[in-house]
Formats: structure tokens, sequence, C-alpha cells
């Protein structure tokens, strides 16, 4: 940074302070003032409230500096405030306290990149979530969807780099707060470095506005991205409650479970080759499934042409060449990594020490389709085995609701395939009955009592039997392979139901044979590639609409180089010119994705709004009682006191099935079930 008069950046500084700020070319980028009198801070907070309360537009740029990432044991270094991208004000809240702040914070809308990170922390330190008026992060998310020019990197400095010409941000100052003792003050150089931060990131508001704006994308951002931001800042906050002893347990059990099955592979090993290639094999410390370089070569011992050992590789293999110690092996690296990424990890690395709790971070553009993802850790991934160490406290309940096949009804209601929608259409009819049947044998969940029923498990009256048998007969899956096989539906055995199953998921996402022949093969079907395109092309041929609908995405893709979902959200394709060689490869990849897009970005827009609008609820009526703690796909999960938890379950039923049906345009019904325990449970 260039100073505007001649004083040390790296001095401490103990009193208020001000001047012109300059990025690292010297280009002047606005003032500053630093503060130090919580009276005369208290003067700004007056006048921009009564600025807010005269007009409604008017908003702040705040931006923190923190010790680190975690709002529970870092404190807030400096807090700085641009209110018209010219001029800035920072103050140090460790010695300098306005009284006013806290209502400036519960009054006046804020704005910031990653302005979920301020929200924690205010609301940690402060006892108030702000209301966010604009992050210019998730705003680029969103009007770039994979065209952004800085290769999915949103860092302020890229955003300031592709939206504001000319100036060029200093990065290192940053990393001067990490880690920064409480009793230590501020530096010159650091003040003026957020107050850089804070100036810039106002000016980036004008430009991504007018990018959602020409885009169409207004509402998307108005009504779902910027409403979520402190939904999913409480949601951080809170943090899913771990259930230690059972995790350890897990670690103790898995991992004697895993050195059988190496004991067993090894065994199996030594009798498919000679004596002399397995010494020579296992020479350096023994058989080790999880070693990329060891893999290829065993699995080459055997007979199977391994190139890798990658995830998708080994299952393509498996798909093409059926072996045995090949599936035992892939057994043995999917159970290591679980017991490692969630036993493990979780307990070395992922529960907080202060409040015994899984914190993730989430993203609410994580995905390009627009669905929330997680990281550190990403309990999205969360598998069905793994979810009991999700386990409420004392007292609590944790309730969760899932729409039911809501990507196939999209798909039913965008394509008005018949088959689809007439097999929804009479589900619906039907259910209200078959609630009432299920619940009077003791099984809330339909679906579930059905699998009771074809195990044989219940006793029906001829008529509850044939009222079962016709909502049986409703599944979409067991519909689509009655088309495709041309038998009644009565007929499908549940192997061909699981076929179309999987048949089905795969056209929407627009998976070609080799992928829908892994598919496939990990629900134990082994099909060629040749009669897995057979499969596509006859699907394609039974269900016109469908086809039609996926050849009007595709035409739509190649005319315009971007796809449109109907929830009005976008994505854009870097498709090559006509001239290029690689212009159908990557023309046909896009088009793949723009059908997927389709359906999984209406499905985020109806999660989103369902999550916006039960935290609504939440705070009007249970605002210390029900918690939300994360989304997963098409499930959100919540935690409540048991004497709210029922009913928080059936608000939220009743909300999921509303936003579901708005999503697509209420041209298919939409459905969702629930469920409560003690723990998360699929």
């Amino acid at each position: 940074m260039k100073p505007a008069t001649n004083y040390d950046l790296a001095q401490a500084v103990t009193e208020s302070v001000g001047g012109y700020l300059y990025d690292v070319k010297g280009k002047e980028v606005g003032t500053y003032l630093y503060l130090t009198d919580p009276d005369l801070l208290d003067e700004f907070f007056k006048t921009w409230i009564a600025t807010h309360e005269a007009a409604n537009s008017f908003f702040l740029t705040l931006d923190l500096e923190t010790q680190g990432l975690d709002p529970y044991t870092c404190n807030i270094i400096l807090v700085c405030i641009s209110w018209d991208g010219r001029n800035s004000i920072v103050f140090d809240p460790r010695y300098c306290k306005p009284k006013l702040f806290k209502t400036l914070l519960e009054q006046v809308p804020l704005a910031n990149t990653s302005i979920k990170f301020d929200l924690k922390f205010l609301a940690h330190h402060y006892g108030v979530m702000p209301t966010p008026i604009f992050d210019t992060e998730i705003g680029c998310k969103v009007g770039w969807t994979d065209i952004w020019p800085g290769k999915r990197e949103f860092k302020l400095s890229i955003q300031v780099q592709h939206l504001l010409p000319g100036v060029l941000m200093e990065k290192e100052t940053r990393n001067s707060f990490i880690g920064m003792p409480d009793d230590q003050i501020c530096t010159r150089r650091q003040i003026e470095y957020g107050a850089i931060d804070a100036i810039l990131t106002h000016n980036l508001i004008l430009p991504v506005a007018l990018r959602l704006h020409n885009q169409g994308l207004l509402d998307v951002w108005r009504h779902i991205e910027l409403p979520l931001i402190p939904v999913l800042a409480r949601s951080e906050l809170t943090g899913l409650p771990v259930d230690i002893p059972w995790l350890q347990e897990r670690y103790t059990t898995e991992g004697a479970t895993l050195k059988t099955q190496l004991v067993e592979l090894a065994t199996q090993l030594r009798a498919l080759v000679s004596e002399e290639v397995f010494a020579a094999l296992t020479k350096k410390g023994g058989l080790k499934p999880m070693s990329s370089a060891q893999v290829p070569k065993v699995l080459r011992a055997i007979g199977l042409p391994a190139e890798c050992s990658t995830k998708d590789h080994l299952e393509e293999l498996r798909a093409q060449h059926p072996n045995d110690f090949l599936s035992k092996l892939i057994t043995y690296r999917e159970k290591a990594g679980l017991v490692s990424k969630y036993c493990k990890k979780y307990l070395e690395e992922h529960i907080h020490p202060l409040t015994g709790r899984v914190h993730a971070s989430f993203s609410s553009m994580g995905a390009l389709t627009g669905r929330l993802s997680a990281k550190e850790p990403p309990v999205h991934g969360v598998t069905e085995e793994y979810r009991p160490m999700i386990r409420a406290p004392e007292g609590w309940g944790i309730g969760q609701v899932d729409e039911s096949q809501y990507e196939l009804r999209a798909m039913a209601g965008l394509s008005k395939e018949p088959t689809l929608l007439d097999a929804y259409k009479e589900r619906e009819r039907l259910l209200p009955s078959m609630k009432v049947l299920a619940k009077s044998k003791g099984e809330p969940d339909p679906d579930q009592f059905c699998k009771l029923y074809a195990k044989g498990a219940v006793e029906l009256t001829d008529g509850e039997e044939a009222l079962t048998k016709q909502f049986l007969a409703t599944d979409a899956h067991r519909q689509t392979a009655a088309k495709l096989q041309g038998k009644p539906v009565a007929e499908v055995t549940d192997a061909e139901r699981s076929v179309n199953k999987t048949l089905n998921y795969a056209i929407l996402y627009g998976a070609e044979p080799p992928r829908l022949q892994v598919s496939l093969a990990n629900e134990g079907f082994t099909f060629s590639l040749a009669e897995c395109s057979e499969l596509q092309n006859h699907y394609f041929d039974t269900l016109p609409c469908v086809s039609s609908t996926i050849e009007q995405i595709h035409a739509f893709v190649a005319k315009h180089g971007y796809v449109e979902s109907c929830g009005g959200r976008r994505r854009h394709f870097n498709i090559p010119p006509k001239w290029r060689s690689d212009y159908k490869k990557e023309l046909a990849h896009a088009q793949r994705q723009a059908v997927n897009f389709h359906c999984q970005s209406v499905n985020a827009n109806a999660i989103k709004r369902a999550m916006i609008e039960f935290q609504e609820v939440i705070d009007q009526r249970w605002p210390d009682l029900v918690h939300i703690l994360l989304n997963v796909h098409d499930e959100i999960v919540f935690m409540a006191r048991l004497d709210v938890l029922d009913v928080a379950l059936e608000t939220l039923a009743e909300i999921m099935v509303k936003t579901g049906s708005e999503a697509i345009g209420y041209t298919c019904p939409v459905e969702v079930s629930v469920a409560r325990a003690a723990h998360w449970r699929k």
C-alpha cells in the first residue's frame, strides 16, 4: 500500500487516525477513519440508523477481521464499515465499545463477501443475527454459474480482479490477524487493509447486482439465496450433536472387522497366484488394499486389466469383469474409507472441544445446480450406517422430512409423461387411505408398511390387501418397468423394479451406457455395454414425452450455450466453436449436464425455500426449541425439544409440500415422508 503521508505502516495504532487508501499499485481507492472514541462512533451509528429509517434502501458494507475462522474460540479484531464505497470507518471492538453497535446490527442491513462468516461472529459475540442485504461471493456464483473467469475461485481478490479493473489488492496482511494475541494492538497496515476490504466490497455490489438483473436471476437471489444466508449461519452455529461413545465403539468394532477382512483377502490372493508372485507383491509390508501403487499390480497378477486404483476405475472393472476378489477388495476399501472418514477424523479433528458438536461449513451454491454442500467436514455424505452418530441431547429429538422421488416428479411435470404422471396422481388418490391403514397396523409410513406386507409380516383382510396391492402398483419405478417390459404391473419383479429405478435416475443424470453399466453393477446386476445402450434406447422409445423433453433441452443448449430451469436458475457452458475438433464431445457433455440441471436446480429451489419458511416459523413460535441442522439433497433434518417435535414435523412437512409444488408449478403431485427418532436415520 502506498501511504498518503510519511508514516510507519507497521507501527501499532493507539489513537484515532485517518487518511487516504491505496492499492498495491498506488491507485487511490478511498479514505478511512480509525476511531478509538466510542462516543464518536455512536454519532456515526445514530446517523446511519436514522438514514435507514428514512430510506429503507440504505445499507452498510461491514467486514470483520478475526483471529481465525471459529466464532467460539476466536475474537473479532477489527470492524470495518463502508457506507458509500468511498469512505470507511474502522474500530477495534476489543478496546472501543460503542453503546449503539448492537442496535446498528439489529436495524441496518449489511453487505459483504462471504457474509455468513460475519453473521456467525456477530451472532455469537453480540447475540444479534443481522439482516444481510447482499453477498458478492454468492451473487457471483449465481450470476456466473460455471463461466466465472476465476475458475470457481471466488475470493475477494479474484472478484476485484475481474469486476473492478485496474485495482489490485494486497493479500498478505490478512494472515497477520490469524492467531493474533488479544492484547496485541493493530498496526496501521492492518487497519488500512480492513478499510480497503470494506470499500472494495461495497463497490462490487453494483456490477454483481447488474449481472443478476441482466440474467433474469433477481427472483432467485431475493427469494432464495439471500434469505437463506442467516438460516445457514444459524445451522453452523448450532452444530450437529454427536454421540461420542457410539462413535468410539464403532471405531473399535469396525477396526476389528477390517483386520479380519484383510486376512481373508490375503488368504484369497495367496490361493490365486503362485507363492513367488505373492511374495513379490507383498514384500513391502504385506497386502495393502488402500495402496494406489500395489492394488493395480495385485489385480493385474490375477488377470484383471487394472490401470489405477481410483474408485471409478475399480467399479468399471468390476462391471466389465465380475470377480469375487475384486468385489471383496472394493468392499474393504469402502469400509476402510468410512472408518477413516467418520470415526478417526470426526473423533480427532471435527468434534468441537467446547461444544462437543460438529460445526460444518455449508455452501449455498456448493453445486452448480444450486444444491447445498458441506465441508470441514462434508456431513452431506454421511452414509446410512453412520447417521446414528448424530444424536439429539436428552429431552430432544431428531426430525426428518424427505421429498419422495422429487427429481423424477419434476421430470414428470416438465415432460407431461403419462406413465409417470398417472402413477403419481393415482398414488396421491390412494395415499390418505393407505396412511390410515398403515397407522392402524402400527406403522406410520405407508411405504415401510408395504415392505412389511411384501415380507408377509402383517395380516390383512381381503379389502386391505386389495388396497395395498393397488397402492404398490402406483410405484413409478414399477410403472416404468411394466411399460418397458410390456407386462402388467403386478407381474413386475423386485429385480426388474430395481433395474428400472437405476435406469430412471440414469436418464435424469444424463448417464451414458458406461456409467449406467457401473450403476447397475453396484446394484448387483450384470449388463453389457450393448445391453445398457439398448435399455436406454428402449426407454426413450417407450416414454416419448421424456425423450422429447430431453431433445428440447439439448437443442436449447446447442443454440444458446446455457440452460435455464423452470425455477429461473441458469447454467452457462463453455462450448467451443463448431470448427473445433472437440465441439461435438463438449456439446454432448453440456447437454447431459443440462438435463440433470433442470431437475436438480428445481429441487434446490424447493428445499431452500422450505428451509427459509421453516426458519421463519421457528423464529415466531419456537425460537429456542427447534434448530435446523442440515439439508441433504431432498431431506431437511432438524432438532427439537420433545414437546414440540411432532408439531414441528407436521409444520415442516406442510411447508415442503407447498414449496415443492410451487417449484414445479403444481404440474405433478408432491409427497414427503417424515421420521422422528433420538438419532439421525434414513
